[in-house]
């Protein structure tokens, strides 16, 4: 059953304004128990049909409480007889001095009125389903747009949660670096190139620095994401320059010298890039493609 095709068919206006004939009424009654969706949309349009009559009712003049009972406690009398308006009179020849005829058997209401009062009437209900009908498209139209907005905010989120993440990452490197004393003026010195590692393959989790001193030739590391490696192996840094693949050393990776600069091997060729690789404990005849776990450029 396509429940959207049936909710905007209008079936539903004419339920809730009791419309419908006895067995459409009760086929309603089962899809609004069978599909809750169906029945989100009928309490909606009841509670708006409240509203409405909540909103444009209209008080009756106090002396018309006083007048219909009057009406009812006198409705077989010439008396009561006069208070009703003509068109609801049974003899509208009777005289109040006359004395009262006997009702007749059936009232017969006057077909031409009649007719008019059921089609201003039909009218109104046309009007009425259409008013909902169009609101109710409006609605659905309203959710679409609102779900639509809803998923581009949730991605506005996440992007800014990651800037944020990377800014607080930045920030936490430097304030790590400059508690490492001796060694502060190393992130600022123009002799000492910097670059940042990445994850390289199905390695791509973890983070670290690594600098080079152009004068001094020493490799300096700082880790600040790189998990500890497993207990039969290490982490291994190498420079790849144009002529050779030279060993930089084995870093320690803990959790106690996480952001704590450490120096590392000297190397003679200009690094090119470097790699860091996860190897088994004293293997170092280089790098294997399946082992490099982070490497980084030099610009």
């Amino acid at each position: 059953m396509d429940i959207n095709r049936y909710i905007s068919s209008g079936v539903l206006e004419s339920y809730v304004y009791g419309l419908l004939p006895d067995e459409e009424h009760s086929e309603v009654e089962a899809i609004v128990l069978r599909y809750p969706e169906v029945r989100l949309v009928v309490n909606n349009l009841q509670q708006q049909l409240e509203d409405f009559v909540h909103n444009y009712a209209v008080t009756p003049p106090p002396a018309l409480k006083a007048q219909l009972l009057d009406m009812i406690h006198n409705e077989s009398t010439p008396e009561g007889e006069a208070l009703l308006p003509e068109e609801l009179r049974l003899n509208t020849h009777m005289v109040s001095n006359q004395k009262a005829a006997p009702p007749p058997a059936a009232f017969t209401a006057i077909p031409g009125k009649k007719k008019a009062r059921d089609r201003i009437w039909k009218y109104l209900a046309a009007a009425c389903i259409l008013i909902l009908v169009i609101s109710a498209s409006i609605n659905l139209f309203l959710l679409k747009d609102s779900t639509d907005y809803k998923g581009r905010y949730q991605r506005l989120i996440a992007a800014q949660q990651k800037i944020d993440a990377d800014k607080s990452l930045e920030s936490n490197q430097t304030a790590s670096f400059r508690e490492t004393e001796g060694d502060e003026s190393l992130m600022n010195d123009p002799a000492v190139i910097w670059v940042k590692t990445s994850g390289y393959g199905h390695h791509n989790a973890g983070a670290a620095s690594l600098g080079w001193d152009k004068k001094s030739r020493e490799v300096y590391f700082i880790n600040w994401q790189l998990p500890e490696p497993p207990e039969n192996k290490q982490f291994h840094i190498w420079s790849v320059s144009d002529h050779q693949l030279q060993d930089a050393g084995m870093p320690e990776i803990n959790r106690s010298n996480t952001g704590k600069l450490q120096h590392m091997r000297r190397v003679i060729e200009n690094p090119k890039a470097f790699v860091i690789t996860l190897e088994p404990k004293g293997d170092s005849t280089g790098p294997d493609d399946a082992e490099i776990f982070q490497t980084a450029k030099f610009k």
